[in-house]
């Protein structure tokens, strides 16, 4: 008698990343083993450090045994699973949400890619090397105190101490990747995508680097699929239509050039695609709820208030 396969069942996490808080991290402390896999999928980032035990970790067809210093990745919508091996089995974890890598850059290496160990293909992602998973593990022990001083009772009331715990976070995050992608290049090439979680990764991809108007249609032709079966699969992998990620990607961009620049909303709105200041304004009022130069004032002036107050 032929056995029936069971379905693999993935969790669809929703992670609460925002523009506000694009960089989440957790610690976990596994006590007993847990063999059978659990399998989830988000649309945030994901990177995991393994501080003690041993875990099993899997992402399509790839099966890795992880030991302490050693990294996971997970990109946008990537179903993975995992086991605990051997406890106690504890790991520190960054969610992340994408744009936030897109907006990081440094003067001092203005085109390192933070995205790009992320989006690689599976088999070309970095590991880290063995002479460096004690550093790693040091990290993730900073990264754990950093999380801790994020929720003490002191953060609750003080936004100074809040804002510093999450610079120390971006910080270990930066440094985690700084360390994973040593001696570690993106490599070349564009191998055509393969399956459907391939493909809409592909065009999320896209618009992550492109700031301007892109398409359905041409987002359609970018992942190989017709105009019909591609506007239905990213509104299945997504949860949303294709535009309105577009639009939503534009306008965090914009609001973080916003608050982060004196540009003129002129500038800003020319340097994110739209088509005059009006068209800017009528979209960021649909979108925020006021106009851009309001959302300014009161977001600068709330931040103001708190730096005083503190």
């Amino acid at each position: 008698m032929k056995q029936t396969v069971q379905p693999l069942h993935i969790n669809r996490m929703n992670v609460p990343v925002t523009p506000d808080e694009p960089i989440i991290a957790f610690c976990t402390k596994y006590l007993h083993p847990q063999k059978r896999l659990i399998y989830d999928m988000h649309f945030a980032l994901e990177l995991g450090i393994v501080l003690r035990g041993r875990m099993e970790r899997r992402c399509r067809q790839r099966k890795e045994i992880l030991k302490p210093g050693q990294i996971w990745l997970c990109g946008v919508w990537e179903p993975h699973g995992w086991a605990i091996l051997e406890t106690p089995c504890e790991v520190a974890v960054f969610v992340i949400r994408p744009a936030a890598l897109m907006e990081m850059a440094c003067p001092e290496a203005p085109h390192f890619d933070w995205l790009a160990p992320f989006i690689a293909n599976i088999k070309d992602r970095p590991r880290i090397h063995d002479f460096l998973r004690r550093p790693v593990i040091a990290l993730g022990k900073r990264m754990a105190a950093a999380v801790k001083a994020q929720n003490a009772q002191d953060a609750a009331k003080n936004p100074e101490i809040r804002e510093r715990a999450r610079l120390k976070l971006r910080v270990c995050l930066m440094e985690t990747l700084l360390m994973l992608t040593e001696k570690w290049r993106p490599p070349s090439g564009n191998p055509r995508p393969s399956t459907l979680y391939d493909r809409i990764n592909r065009v999320v991809e896209l618009v992550f680097h492109q700031r301007r108007f892109i398409t359905a249609a041409e987002a359609a032709k970018a992942c190989g699929m017709a105009y019909d079966s591609f506007c239905e699969a990213f509104r299945e992998v997504m949860g949303l239509n294709f535009g309105d990620f577009v639009m939503s990607n534009r306008m965090d961009g914009a609001r973080n050039q916003l608050l982060a620049t004196p540009d003129p909303i002129k500038k800003i709105a020319a340097d994110w695609g739209f088509v005059d200041h009006s068209h800017f304004h009528h979209a960021f009022l649909r979108h925020y709820g006021c106009k851009p130069s309001v959302y300014r004032k009161q977001i600068l002036g709330n931040n103001r208030r708190q730096n005083d107050s503190g």
